[in-house]
């Protein structure tokens, strides 16, 4: 530069630096509750990082849910970017009513329905009780074992959840009284009982061995047949269960 007769030179170093562009992941699920590993797409070797953690390492571990933004100064040069973690709090479960005896179809039931929010599931069971492919939220089944769900949830985090299904029929399944009253009143009027959870065929004999009454699966109400004791022989078979027994019934009708 000069003016006139004065002239004045001056050399000065300039850098031109890169522009800071990078970027966090994405907004993450953390499905097992654990930590995530955070860092930037690209690294800045003589930049400074400041994170919300108050960390200014690089890379830092996310022990918790929450936001988390990342700082980096290069020079006059500055640029934010911010990762939002969320923890699985989604629930996916298996729940089943008990396993009975239906007097309408005299099979075992018990409806298994699963609750939670899901994508997609899958169902298993030993023994196998549900049809290929079955995936539909809820199940009735017929018989004891253990049934298996699994699939993702809405968030894309895998679920798991089983249940075992157990019943034990004795005896006491098939209700055969030693008194019964059929005089009207609505209680206890029928032999063995009206609408069991059973089939069964029965026999009933008076005090003298004479048959006063044979049938399958209609019950007794002792007709014109006084007070008295009378002899029953009764085979009866339902839910997977069967019996043979013979008794002595007490009618009283006063």
């Amino acid at each position: 530069a000069k003016n006139g007769n004065c002239m004045d030179s001056l050399f000065k170093q300039v850098t031109i630096l890169d522009n800071i562009t990078f970027k966090l992941p994405n907004d993450t699920n953390i499905c097992d509750k654990s930590s995530k590993i955070l860092f930037p797409n690209k690294f800045f070797p003589a930049a400074n990082y400041l994170w919300s953690t108050g960390s200014s390492d690089s890379v830092i571990t996310a022990n918790s849910d929450g936001l988390y933004w990342l700082k980096i100064t290069f020079g006059k040069c500055i640029k934010y970017d911010t990762c939002q973690i969320f923890y699985d709090k989604q629930s996916v479960h298996l729940l089943s009513d008990s396993l009975t005896c239906s007097k309408i179809t005299k099979q075992l039931e018990a409806l298994l329905i699963v609750k939670g929010d899901f994508k997609d599931i899958t169902w298993r069971s030993n023994p196998n009780q549900l049809p290929s492919g079955y995936m539909d939220s809820f199940a009735s089944v017929h018989a004891k074992g253990t049934f298996i769900i699994e699939g993702k949830k809405t968030n894309d985090c895998p679920y798991y959840d089983s249940i075992n299904i157990d019943l034990k029929l004795n005896n006491s399944f098939f209700k055969f009284a030693n008194v019964f009253t059929p005089n009207g009143d609505g209680i206890n009027d029928f032999y063995p009982e009206l609408n069991p959870p059973y089939n069964y065929h029965i026999n009933i004999f008076d005090r003298w061995g004479l048959q006063i009454f044979e049938t399958d699966n209609i019950p007794w109400n002792s007709g014109e047949f006084p007070n008295g004791s009378y002899y029953y022989f009764i085979e009866a078979n339902g839910c997977s269960e069967s019996i043979k027994t013979h008794g002595v019934v007490q009618v009283i009708k006063d």
